[in-house]
C-alpha cells in the first residue's frame, strides 16, 4: 500500500469514530455527517507522515500536534471507516508545506 503515495502530492486523512459522530459530524459537517476527523499526509524519505491535531495528550508538556502512521491514526476501537483523499502539487508548494 505504502508504494501507491507519492512526494509530489498532499493528502488528507478522514477517518469516523462511533463516540464523536453525534456530537460533531452530524451537527457541523456540510459534506459528509460522519466524518470525524481529519489530517494532513506527506509522503518523504520513503515514509508516510500523518499529520493531526488531537485532544489526547498523554504528558500535558507535549503538543497537540502528533506526526503518526498510518497505523496509528486509524487505530481506534470505535473508528468506522477511514478514507484518502491525494492532491497533485508542484514542487514549490510542497516546499511551502514542508
Amino acid at each position: 500500500m505504502m508504494s501507491n503515495f507519492s512526494n509530489s502530492k498532499i493528502y488528507i486523512f478522514g477517518r469516523s469514530t462511533k463516540r464523536k459522530q453525534r456530537i460533531i459530524a452530524r451537527d457541523f459537517n456540510v459534506n459528509n455527517p460522519l466524518l470525524t476527523h481529519i489530517a494532513i499526509g506527506l509522503y518523504q524519505q520513503q515514509e508516510l507522515r500523518i499529520y493531526n491535531i488531537t485532544n489526547i495528550i498523554s504528558n500535558p508538556e507535549d503538543s497537540a500536534l502528533r506526526i503518526e502512521t498510518i497505523h496509528e491514526f486509524i487505530d481506534l476501537k470505535d473508528i468506522e471507516y477511514f478514507g484518502i483523499w491525494e492532491i497533485p502539487l508542484n514542487n514549490v508548494e510542497i516546499n511551502k508545506i514542508k
